[in-house]
C-alpha cells in the first residue's frame, strides 16, 4: 500500500507530461509567434544550428496534420484577407515546415502547398515549388499528382533564385 502511495505523483507527473506535450502540439496556431521567432533564429543561425532545423522549431514529435492546420491558416488569409495568426510575416516558420514536409511523403499536403504557390510572400511561393519538386522525388505516385499542377511563373522564378532547378516534367503557368 505504501509503495502504491509512491507511484501515484510520479503517474500523476508522466501523465501531465504526456497531456501537455501533446496539447502543446494541438494548440499550434496559438504559438505562432513564438514559432516564428524559433525559425528565424534557427534559419540565420542565432541558434548554432543550420537553415531549416526542423527539430529546432518543433521539438516534440509532430504530425503532418498539425503542420497542414498552419499551412491551411496561411493559405486561408491569401485567400480571403482573413487575419489570423499566419497572415502575418511567417515566412521563416513557413520555410521550416515546407522544407521539412518532403520527409512525411504524405499526399495530403500536395493541395494545401499547391495553395501557396500563390503566396503574396515570394519566399513562401518558392519553397512551395520547392516542396512539391521534391515531394515528387520521392515516389512515382506522388510525383503523378504533383505533375497536374501548373506552376505560377512568380513561383518557379522564386525557386530558381534558391537554386532549385525546375524538373522536366513540370508545367509552368504560360508555357506551351
Amino acid at each position: 500500500m505504501n509503495s502504491m502511495i509512491k507511484l501515484i505523483p510520479i503517474a500523476f507527473l508522466t501523465l501531465f507530461v504526456f497531456v501537455g506535450s501533446n496539447f502543446a502540439q494541438d494548440d499550434l496556431l496559438s504559438r505562432v509567434p513564438q514559432l516564428q521567432d524559433t525559425a528565424r533564429k534557427s534559419n540565420s543561425g542565432e541558434l548554432g544550428c543550420g537553415p531549416s532545423d526542423f527539430s529546432v522549431v518543433f521539438p516534440n514529435k509532430v504530425k503532418v496534420s498539425d503542420l497542414l492546420v498552419l499551412l491551411e491558416a496561411r493559405a486561408k488569409a491569401n485567400r480571403t484577407g482573413e487575419q489570423n495568426p499566419m497572415s502575418g510575416e511567417v515566412k521563416d516558420l513557413v520555410y521550416v515546415i515546407l522544407s521539412g514536409l518532403p520527409h512525411f511523403k504524405d499526399a495530403k499536403v500536395i493541395p494545401v502547398v499547391k495553395e501557396l504557390l500563390g503566396d503574396k510572400n515570394e519566399v513562401i511561393r518558392g519553397w512551395a515549388a520547392i516542396t512539391l519538386f521534391r515531394l515528387a522525388e520521392q515516389s512515382e505516385d506522388l510525383r503523378k499528382e504533383i505533375e497536374q499542377i501548373t506552376f505560377p511563373k512568380a513561383a518557379v522564378q522564386s525557386a530558381n533564385a534558391r537554386g532549385e532547378k525546375l524538373p522536366a516534367w513540370a508545367k509552368v503557368e504560360g508555357d506551351s
